[in-house]
């Protein structure tokens, strides 16, 4: 069973792969496409930016509601048997985890046991505070300047020919 199981997980790993390639062979054929493809690695780049500055606080909410509200590192797996961890760094890692998990959306929040009205604020805090105004700000980032993304892709795609035109004739 353990064995399947790293084997499904290397056949996942080597489907990503698989289709990064084939997307990036298309880029080569389809103008459009490798203009996407910078683009999204442009806008990838700034978005990690943005959550590395930020993640401190996510740690901070990941601790802070990890000690306000009992079963909050509690996880309902496919079989309906919950999944926790009780080492200490494994429940902070494990809380992190959570929390970065209901920065985007998935909150759960029917699941949780509020045990005290200083967890239904910081809670609510955290609504606030990551889930509407970081996550905006974060759209915001990305689609703030999208014509200059845009000419900055063209300029690394029309880098990318030379780069490539040049290799080809090196080998010639």
């Amino acid at each position: 069973s353990i064995l399947e199981y790293e084997y499904k997980s290397y056949l996942g790993f080597i489907a990503v792969l698989i289709s990064f390639n084939i997307t990036l062979l298309l880029s080569y054929l389809q103008h459009k496409i490798a203009l996407y493809m910078i683009m999204l690695l442009q806008v990838s780049i700034e978005a990690f930016k943005f959550i590395a500055s930020t993640f401190i606080i996510l740690v901070g909410f990941g601790i802070g509601l990890q000690s306000l509200i009992p079963n909050f590192n509690e996880f309902q797996s496919m079989q309906n048997s919950t999944i926790t961890n009780e080492t200490d760094i494994g429940a902070i890692g494990l809380s992190i985890v959570r929390t970065v998990v209901m920065a985007v959306g998935e909150m759960e929040a029917k699941s949780l046991q509020y045990t005290s009205f200083v967890s239904y604020i910081m809670f609510i805090f955290f609504l606030f505070a990551i889930s509407i105004v970081m996550m905006n700000l974060l759209n915001g980032l990305a689609l703030e300047d999208v014509q200059k993304i845009k000419k900055n892709a063209e300029f690394w795609y029309r880098k990318f020919q030379l780069f490539f035109l040049c290799e080809i004739e090196d080998l010639m």
